[in-house]
């Protein structure tokens, strides 16, 4: 047995890093510190292991400009508990309960059992509510409010990659109405972030008036890695070799750089020059935590080597007390291992007093390195100390620990219980983590499977591998004896989420047998038949779609259940809006939120979310623009997260048709990097970046984005989608001249849509398909496609598919030579398109009909088509823009200079847009006439009157028509700043 180490100072970790606090880190650290004085504030700290986040913001908030703020420190840990508050309640533990404070309301009593620690000023606890989702949001309440009280706070929550989507959630409300004086600051990991983590999204819920910031703290360069060497050689230079080796060996990490230079120090103080490097080549640069680790720990004694083994099975920092009664060594020893760990800085003691690692991949070096026997003995050892803790019982800590241990039977226990703990919370994902490990373990008695398999089947919809449960559960479904109800509730869940993944197995089938088998479940029974009423997945015709909507009906109408009747009545309505049903408007008005349970508000989200998305389809934009409204402020109120990406697409899919495009394409690019939400959201979202590189002329990336949507709605039988990728890549191909190569690109999505019957759906697609035809000198095929197209919409409530009928129709004429019909009908869809207003699809229609009356020798023609060249500008279509501008030259019209990346720069002078609206302004009419005389929206009106008034210095609206006459008289007229006429 080695021999313990005197007992000398041990210094802590911010002694030891003083030196290197800096280095490399000068514009991370002012980002930080000037996002952080000026509260409230929401700060991401992004960066690798071992990067130096930590530091940066220990190092940061030292600062004198930051001196009077109470500083508050949590952990996510690796082994996440159920109950998804854990670093804020830790950081919160840093409170000082005899700090005076502002009296606290008795909502707050809600977190004495999780901070017992505060005690003496939290208030009485109130009764217990019996709706878990209600119980959390108060305490969601007291948390924020107590957060509230604490005065001027820097709360810094660590290693939130690691944080289960309840913490997150507990987030997401807190950013909705930061406390005035608190400032969030949050550092993780960005590669280890789980799928569809919703921590990057915390800052779309941040209210305007709060600071943002997204700081990612990068490696080191190589000047930096020989600066940061400098300063743990305490030398004033070192080689530029052994920098640009380091730098090599170590990626640039400040950690892996600290642990080797201590490793080799004596070498390196000895040796310059290639020399150095020729030694550390011969040597072996060792791994950056596993080999100092083995260094570090090859004198200390048997005892220290326990407690350091403990801490690592223990995977969290723990007490004093915790590591001794694990290990099994008296209180003497105990403190004796733990100072020889912490002198040879294997381990670092807490603020709080608890001892960890520095690093937790220096914490899995050591677990790894432990004897399987001791480490089984160790678990058992600390299962048995968690259960006999102070407070709740950490019940995923414990499953983790017995399954560990080998513990079959206490793992597969409380497994379930902490399962059940997370759902409680709404913490579906971690709920299906713990359930499926659970049974995947062998030799389960038959009941436990068939529980929580039911159980998985609920939660599994946001796990993070729904594949993986789909299979689990089919094992348990087919090879478990099992009663037909439970039997068919399992085939229900499969079935279900093979339709929300896409999967091509036969789930619809498998839908219609779980109806027969739930009998006695008629909630699960009308989720089965309202999932074969959507039409937009399958091939069968919409009447036997709607055919499943009416048994739906009646079946909900057979139950007692208030929930059952409105999930039912909310999908209703979005269904038949979906296939353009007059009644659908009224279904949905005839819901209300009053009274609902938070059940039943799940259910009105979900509806909210679907009508929005429907409305947006058939453009109606004011409604689907309240519809997200209202699913966002439920999305809020019941703080679930998985549901935020939905509303994200749907906005940007708003935007896309509304001419909302700045930013946009960011946005887009943000979402699919995320990946959440699953295929279905995935496809939805590049179809809208698709079309808008399209329209900017970003023909490859486009072309390439179609086709991958086409091939893979056509795999899984999603009806929009088939349909839009198959128009993009028609609308391409056209456009080079292929017309019998669009025409069989549009063919299948077309032949989709007769065989659906639901023709309001080819609004894009048909009008490419009609041009195409044409293209070929079909002209008879053609003008058939349009006319049923125009009867298949007719009677249907689908105002953007009632305007390309009119599209439609109108290039036949135009195909015919009669020219002013085709621009009459021409008009027709531009001006329903700009009523929406859909100002993209509005502006196409107005450079077909300028195209028409050029080709018809109209006076008119030039005007208006250099008003549709100036639409397309103001939106930034410079595809469109390109294929204007060589019709007006065709046309020997004079074409304004072309403008590469997006608007042209005015400057400080009016654009074509901007003068039309200022005139008009200035002549007294209001935004909404303005809007519906040029076909734009409301908010483009409000930017362009904005601009007018800044550029011409004018007070008011009153005060343009001066400004305007004085500017005329002192700047000479260029095509660029004339105002356009408007059109008729």
């Amino acid at each position: 047995m080695s021999a313990v180490a005197p007992p000398i100072a041990t210094p802590s970790r911010r002694d030891r890093q003083s030196s290197t606090r800096f280095i490399g880190r000068e514009r991370e650290r002012t980002l930080l510190l000037e996002a952080a004085i000026g509260p409230p504030a929401l700060i991401l700290v992004e960066g690798a292991a071992g990067v130096g986040k930590s530091a940066l913001v220990r190092e940061t908030l030292a600062a004198p400009a930051l001196c009077s703020a109470r500083v508050l420190v949590g952990h996510a840990h690796r082994l996440r508990e159920p109950f998804p508050l854990g670093p804020v309640v830790e950081a919160l533990c840093g409170l000082d309960p005899r700090s005076p404070g502002p009296a606290l309301s008795p909502v707050v009593g809600a977190l004495r059992p999780i901070l017992p620690e505060l005690a003496d000023i939290l208030p009485p606890q109130p009764t217990p509510m019996a709706d878990p989702r209600a119980e959390r949001h108060r305490i969601f309440r007291a948390l924020r409010e107590l957060l509230a009280a604490s005065g001027r706070t820097i709360c810094v929550l660590e290693d939130l990659h690691w944080a289960d989507e309840g913490t997150l959630e507990l987030l997401a409300f807190l950013v909705s109405d930061l406390p005035e004086k608190l400032s969030l600051v949050v550092t993780y990991r960005g590669e280890d972030l789980p799928f569809a983590s919703s921590l990057l999204a915390l800052t779309a819920g941040l209210r305007a008036h709060a600071s943002r910031a997204t700081i990612r703290v990068p490696p080191l360069s190589v000047d930096e890695v020989g600066r940061l060497s400098c300063a743990l050689l305490e030398t004033s230079t070192v080689p530029a070799e052994l920098a640009e080796h380091l730098h090599d060996q170590t990626s640039g990490i400040p950690f892996a750089i600290e642990e080797v230079v201590r490793l080799h120090r004596s070498q390196l103080e000895r040796l310059d020059g290639w020399r150095t490097v020729e030694e550390l080549d011969h040597m072996g640069v060792p791994p950056a935590v596993r080999e100092p680790l083995r260094e570090r720990m090859a004198s200390l004694t048997s005892d220290a080597w326990l407690v350091t083994r403990t801490v690592a099975v223990l995977g969290t920092p723990a007490s004093e007390r915790v590591i001794g009664r694990i290990a099994g060594l008296p209180s003497v020893r105990t403190v004796k291992a733990l100072s020889e760990a912490l002198f040879r800085m294997v381990l670092e003691e807490r603020p709080d007093g608890r001892h960890g690692f520095l690093h937790a991949l220096a914490a899995q070096a050591v677990y790894d390195e432990t004897p399987g026997a001791e480490r089984r003995r160790l678990h058992r050892r600390a299962a048995d100390a968690l259960k006999s803790g102070p407070g709740s019982l950490p019940l995923a800590q414990l499953a983790h620990h017995y399954k560990e241990a080998g513990s079959l039977r206490q793992w597969v226990r409380y497994a379930e219980a902490a399962a059940a703990a997370a759902l409680a919370v709404g913490d579906d994902r971690s709920a299906a983590r713990l359930l499926e490990q659970a049974l995947r373990a062998g030799e389960l008695p038959r009941a436990a499977r068939l529980r929580m398999a039911v159980k998985l089947g609920a939660a599994a919809r946001f796990s993070a591998d729904p594949q993986r449960a789909i299979e689990l559960l089919g094992r348990v479904r087919d090879d478990v004896p099992m009663a037909v109800g439970v039997r068919g509730e399992l085939r229900y869940r499969i079935a279900h989420l093979r339709y929300q993944t896409g999967d091509t197995g036969p789930w619809r089938e498998e839908m219609v047998r779980a109806i027969e088998e739930l009998q006695g479940q008629p909630k699960l029974a009308a989720g089965a038949m309202i999932t074969l009423a959507w039409p937009v997945v399958g091939q069968d015709d919409v009447e036997n779609h709607l055919s499943w909507l009416d048994r739906a009906v009646e079946a909900a109408a057979r139950s007692d259940d208030p929930a059952i009747k409105a999930g039912v009545a909310g999908q209703r309505a979005a269904i038949l809006v979906c296939v353009g049903d007059p009644r659908g408007w009224s279904a949905a008005a005839r819901i209300s939120r009053e009274g609902r349970s938070v059940e039943e508000k799940f259910d009105l989200m979900r509806a909210y979310q679907s009508l929005s998305g429907t409305a947006t389809a058939l453009g109606y934009f004011d409604r689907a623009e309240s519809f997200l409204e209202q699913a966002g402020s439920l999305v809020d109120e019941l703080l679930h997260v998985p549901w935020r990406p939905w509303l994200q697409s749907a906005r940007a899919r708003l935007d896309w048709r509304t001419g909302r495009w700045d930013g946009l394409e960011h946005r887009l690019r943000a979402l699919s990097e995320r990946g959440t939400g699953g295929p279905a959201l995935a496809i939805a979202n590049e179809m809208i970046l698709a079309a808008l590189l399209l329209s900017h002329g970003r023909i490859r990336d486009a072309e390439q984005r179609f086709a991958s949507i086409l091939s893979r709605a056509e795999a899984r039988g999603w009806t929009s989608a088939r349909t839009a990728g198959a128009a993009g890549l028609a609308r391409i191909r056209l456009a080079r001249g292929d017309a019998r190569s669009a025409v069989d690109a549009a063919g299948g999505g077309l032949e989709m849509l007769r065989r659906k019957g639901v023709w309001i759906w080819g609004q894009e697609l048909v009008p490419v398909m009609v041009q195409s035809l044409l293209g070929c000198g079909d002209l008879g095929e053609a003008s058939a496609l349009a006319q049923q197209f125009s009867a298949g919409v007719e009677g249907r409530d689908a105002p953007a598919a009632r305007a390309a009928g009119f599209f439609c129709r109108a290039a036949v004429a135009e195909a015919q030579g009669r020219h002013a019909v085709a621009a009459r009908r021409f008009a027709r869809a531009e001006d329903l398109s700009g009523a929406l207003p859909a100002p993209y699809d509005a502006a196409r229609a107005r450079a077909a009909r300028a195209r028409c009356l050029l080709n018809g020798g109209h006076e008119d023609g030039p005007t208006l088509m250099l008003s549709a060249l100036d639409a397309f500008d103001d939106l930034g279509a410079g595809w469109d823009a390109a294929q204007v501008r060589e019709q007006l030259r065709a046309h020997d019209v004079p074409v304004p200079p072309r403008w590469r990346g997006g608007r042209r720069p005015y400057g400080k002078l009016l654009s074509p847009r901007e003068a039309e609206v200022a005139h008009l302004a200035a002549m007294g009419h209001k935004n909404r006439e303005i809007a519906e005389t040029l076909f734009i929206s409301r908010r483009t009106v409000e930017t362009h009157v904005a601009a007018a008034l800044r550029k011409l210095g004018a007070r008011s609206r009153d005060g343009l028509a001066g400004r305007l006459a004085a500017r005329m008289d002192q700047e000479p007229s260029t095509p660029d700043q004339l105002p356009v006429a408007p059109t008729d």
